[in-house]
């Protein structure tokens, strides 16, 4: 515990933690409610901040993972995720509703089209993973019920 109190005399009683130190006037159970109420405050303060940092860790992953294209290809990322979807629910899905996928293949097949799909769909799913494992933490993070539970939580990124 990071608070604590003490009786100084009846009625009286000092509470005192890492910011804080004060004599209250107060029954024994008044006190030990201001002691519950200054840790979960600060079980809450330490909350945000991991999940700042575990932010900080999953955006730096992120970030490495872009810097391996040019912004031109970035830009589209997007346009062709969702051209990918319609190739993985029909394979058939006509050229002319992935005009983007068949653009980037040599010779605008639909053949050539499904296996682009397909190498667009697994970085989709490399990126969903990651996205995964950070929700799942950041839940974790959220439902400790004490700084014990919240330290045992890992940031750090593992290879999804």
């Amino acid at each position: 515990m990071n608070y604590q109190y003490e009786k100084i005399q009846n009625g009286q009683y000092r509470i005192f933690g890492r910011d804080y130190n004060t004599i209250h006037l107060c029954t024994k159970m008044e006190a030990e409610q201001i002691v519950a109420k200054l840790e979960a405050q600060r079980l809450q303060e330490l909350k945000k901040l991991k999940i700042g940092d575990l932010n900080e860790n999953i955006n730096a992953v992120y970030k490495a993972y872009l810097e391996k294209y040019p912004d031109v290809e970035v830009r589209t990322f997007e346009e062709k995720a969702k051209e990918s979807f319609l190739v993985k629910k029909d394979p058939n899905t006509p050229c002319i509703d992935t005009p983007l996928l068949c653009k980037l293949t040599a010779n605008g097949t639909i053949e050539e089209r499904n296996i682009l799909a397909g190498q667009v769909f697994e970085k989709v799913i490399e990126n969903a993973a990651l996205e995964k494992w950070g929700v799942v933490t950041r839940d974790a993070i959220k439902a400790a019920e004490n700084e014990e539970a919240l330290n045992a939580i890992s940031i750090e990124v593992p290879s999804v």
